[in-house]
């Protein structure tokens, strides 16, 4: 693997001895990660393994502008089993999750930074044609499990079925760009003044409010507790708002952003909801908080 490194390195213009390898790995989960961080004589990188170019691709896009916050990509290499090896800058800090509110409005600013310059993204554009849509992943879902028989094991009826449709209709109808779209404070690193929003792999194409609604309104625990302090929701949210606002491309009044994030929240719960179905997954703690919060959702819509 070192070879691989190396040779990436080089292929990079990055001509530096390999010192050492630390793999990645969530001590909490007691998961590895097919992330790299790379130690050479006077510098580090970060290398990630992947098994297509997709995310490379995403990262390519986000590189037009040095100014938003994500990692400095340098580029990727195949190797002779077709695996793909990412080369980016090293991040020395830590991810948001015991951060303060001042760190999240940062985090809100970077969004809509991202979020304005890519509105009206068309996925005709030859050079988008290869991103995914989150509208079309959620439709496929949906029918998916109007087939299947769910009512009683996973207390899902018709009716919230066809709202959870009539919802879906109108995000597709709602300003799109691109989106991180898995936008957790684990995913979300803060070097010094920086905050660089990390692990683009799922990104997509979606609703502007999907990352804000993830990150708000997405739980840590079976016990309803949420990621963020409920009480910062305002603030970030303003500001976003203002940082979105500065986009030409952005007409959208403060109150039909405000309907957008709920409708955002919604489906981050009716993802989940979805995942147990589909997957055929025994139902849990997990399983029943996020369809209480999808069922509560709903009724405010």
């Amino acid at each position: 693997m070192k070879n691989i490194f190396q040779k990436l390195l080089v292929n990079m213009g990055e001509n530096k001895n390999i010192i050492k390898i630390t793999q990645q790995k969530d001590e909490e989960l007691n998961k590895e990660y097919d992330v790299y961080v790379i130690e050479t004589d006077n510098k580090n990188y970060v290398i990630k393994k992947s098994s297509s170019n997709y995310e490379a691709r995403i990262y390519e896009m986000l590189s037009v502008n040095k100014e938003f916050g994500v990692p400095m990509y340098l580029g990727y290499m195949q190797d002779d089993e077709e695996n793909i090896w990412m080369l980016m800058e090293y991040i020395s800090g830590n991810t948001i999750n015991n951060e303060g509110l001042n760190t999240y409005c940062k985090l809100a600013r970077e969004l809509g930074k991202i979020h304005g310059k890519f509105l009206k993204i068309e996925q005709s554009n030859y050079d988008y044609k290869f991103l995914r849509n989150s509208n079309k992943r959620i439709e496929d879902k949906l029918l998916k499990i109007k087939e299947m028989d769910i009512h009683i094991k996973y207390k899902i009826t018709d009716d919230i079925l066809k709202k959870i449709d009539a919802i879906i209709r109108r995000m597709i109808k709602r300003p799109q760009t691109l989106i991180q779209n898995d936008l957790l404070p684990i995913n979300v690193m803060k070097d010094g003044n920086n905050i660089k929003i990390i692990d683009w792999e799922h990104g997509t194409i979606g609703i502007y409010t999907s990352d804000i609604g993830r990150l708000l309104g997405d739980c840590k625990n079976d016990n309803g507790e949420q990621r963020v302090n409920k009480q910062w929701e305002s603030d970030i949210l303003n500001t976003y708002y203002m940082e979105i606002s500065k986009s030409n491309h952005f007409t959208v009044t403060y109150e039909e952003f405000l309907n957008d994030y709920e409708y955002s929240r919604l489906i981050n719960y009716v993802g989940i909801v979805f995942a147990f179905v589909i997957n055929g997954w025994e139902v849990t703690d997990w399983y029943r908080l996020n369809l209480e919060k999808m069922v509560y959702q709903l009724k405010g819509v």
